[in-house]
């Protein structure tokens, strides 16, 4: 008889329990999918608002403003973006501090990637045998008037008198043509290939005897020359007068053996692109 009571007892506790664990789950369930609900939710919102740009986007320290050929780079000149990582060159600059005090070897955008190709040392004596030379007027045959400084330049041979003397020939040959127009079109044909003809007995060395980099070149008041576009070197602030380059005391005793055997230079700058620009006026 006690043992039959004590196993309906088991057997109402145990259902007691049983509806209490149902009790507590009917609670507890709705509980858990509103944390759920929540949780996602907050994760959606921190993945909008900032988990995605973390993901996919890189800070990347660009100028506030464009910056000109030759302008020192300062701390205050920068800013950020935000760029996708699937869009960065591969040598961007990830730290300011790296080219602070360099100096811009070109244009440059505003909010562009910055490499550090774009960016040299303002400092350009690089050892104690390279020194700043002015090059005298009087050596120079042709120069172009946009140079500016830090262009990559390179000189030439010539013989002034015979350049002098090209240039008599051809205004003597095209004022022959024009006498010669009512002859026969043989006699004008004759004129036109005895210039070049005489042309190729004057000309220099057509290889470049000397190449630099230019320092300053600077106008009559002894100001510097510069370009008024930052992408545009045609337009400048004044004239060039003065070129002054670096070089070598053995570079500027070159230079002057050459202009004491009477010979000068025309002068001519690399665009960066293989080609050297040749002045065509002489100074």
């Amino acid at each position: 008889m006690a043992s039959s009571s004590i196993g309906v007892m088991e057997v109402f506790n145990s259902r007691n329990l049983q509806a209490k664990i149902k009790k507590y789950m009917g609670f507890l369930i709705p509980v858990l999918g509103i944390a759920v609900i929540i949780v996602l939710a907050m994760v959606m919102w921190w993945w909008e608002a900032d988990g995605r740009q973390r993901a996919f986007y890189v800070d990347v320290p660009v100028f506030k403003d464009d910056v000109k050929r030759g302008d020192l780079i300062k701390e205050e000149m920068f800013t950020t973006v935000k760029y996708e990582k699937d869009k960065l060159i591969v040598n961007f600059i990830k730290e300011p501090r790296t080219i602070v005090g360099l100096e811009a070897k070109q244009y440059i955008p505003k909010n562009l990637q910055l490499d550090l190709q774009f960016f040299e040392s303002p400092n350009l004596l690089t050892d104690e045998k390279r020194k700043n030379w002015k090059i005298p007027n009087e050596w120079i045959y042709s120069m172009p008037n946009s140079l500016r400084r830090k262009d990559q330049i390179v000189f030439y041979e010539v013989n002034s008198d015979a350049m002098k003397n090209d240039k008599k020939i051809q205004i003597d040959a095209t004022s022959k043509i024009t006498e010669d127009i009512g002859k026969k079109d043989q006699n004008i044909q004759v004129q036109i290939t005895q210039k070049p003809d005489e042309k190729n007995k004057l000309m220099g060395k057509n290889e470049p005897i000397f190449s630099t980099i230019v320092s300053y070149v600077k106008d009559s008041a002894n100001r510097e020359v510069v370009s008024t576009s930052p992408i545009d070197r045609i337009d400048a602030n004044s004239t060039i007068k003065d070129l002054e380059i670096i070089a070598t005391k053995e570079d500027i005793d070159l230079l002057t053996a050459i202009v004491t055997g009477g010979n000068k230079f025309i002068i001519g700058y690399s665009d960066g692109e293989g080609t050297v620009n040749e002045s065509k006026t002489g100074k």
